[in-house]
């Protein structure tokens, strides 16, 4: 047996003893486009989703993975569409010319 594939089998015994509904930080980054760096800034900061720590490994409970990223939800800004409508409303008086004429 190879020593690569080795570590491989080393590896999943290892995640096999995950808490059910929990995932690795390294999965979490991969899924949310980040680098497991990014979460541990966040960590440190405070931000980010919940997670726990189990020795030296962190993971993150998929249901409140799930419930921040839906509390990082925001409506999007007016598109330029909308101008129009929004300029309508709104009771624009006349310029008045600065100069006395």
């Amino acid at each position: 047996m190879s020593k690569q594939l080795a570590k491989q089998r080393a590896k999943r015994k290892r995640i096999a003893h995950i808490p059910g509904g929990y995932i690795p930080e390294a999965e979490i980054a991969a899924e949310l486009n980040l680098s497991p760096r990014t979460l541990r800034k966040w960590r440190a900061q405070g931000e980010g989703p919940p997670f726990i720590k189990i020795g030296r490994r962190i993971f993150y409970r998929d249901a409140s993975r799930e419930t921040w990223l839906r509390q990082q939800e925001r409506e999007p800004v007016r598109s330029a569409a909308d101008e129009p409508r929004r300029l309508a409303s709104m009771k624009i008086s006349p310029a008045r010319s600065s100069k006395a004429a």
